[in-house]
């Protein structure tokens, strides 16, 4: 697997989503429950409801730009095609030799909205529902998940390879 397809990968994967990410909690008036209110179909036309936020399960446009704004990538790729790890859950990525192995480090500053850190457990978690999903996935199959991925190991908390 090149750089590139590494990256293609990697940004499908974060597009997927568990990342439903935000800095630290930092109001003390955390709320369970209520209603979203938002327009449907912001920037798309004609307006059209959602039908979830699982980005494991978009299937629509729709779906898809308010999963954009809810969940921070594993990597944020800008419009250069380069990974701003400002913005990514990842801090940095480790190539190993001939482009066989890639090793993931995450930031320790993303949180989940209830203060739970993000880890590898939650990137273990999406990559086994991809696998599970298979075809059923609408992402299936395109930037090299899974064909291109022999095996998934967690190294640590914020570690992956």
């Amino acid at each position: 697997m090149n750089l590139k397809r590494l990256k293609e990968a990697l940004l499908v994967l974060s597009l997927v989503g568990t990342w439903a990410i935000a800095h630290a909690a930092d109001s003390p008036n955390i709320q369970n429950g209520g209603t979203i209110v938002t327009v449907p179909g912001v920037g798309l036309a004609p307006p059209s409801a959602m039908n979830g936020f699982n980005p494991l399960l978009t299937s629509s446009a729709y779906d898809s730009e308010a999963e954009d704004l809810m969940y921070q990538p594993l990597i944020w790729v800008n419009r250069d095609f380069k990974i701003n790890f400002k913005l990514s859950v990842a801090k940095k990525i480790v190539v190993g030799p001939k482009h066989r192995s890639f090793t993931v480090y995450l930031s320790r500053h993303w949180k989940w909205s209830d203060g739970v850190p993000v880890t590898t457990a939650d990137v273990a978690y999406t990559y086994h529902m991809l696998m599970k999903l298979g075809p059923l996935w609408p992402g299936w199959d395109s930037g090299g998940v899974p064909g291109d991925i022999h095996s998934f190991t967690v190294l640590g908390p914020y570690a992956f390879r």
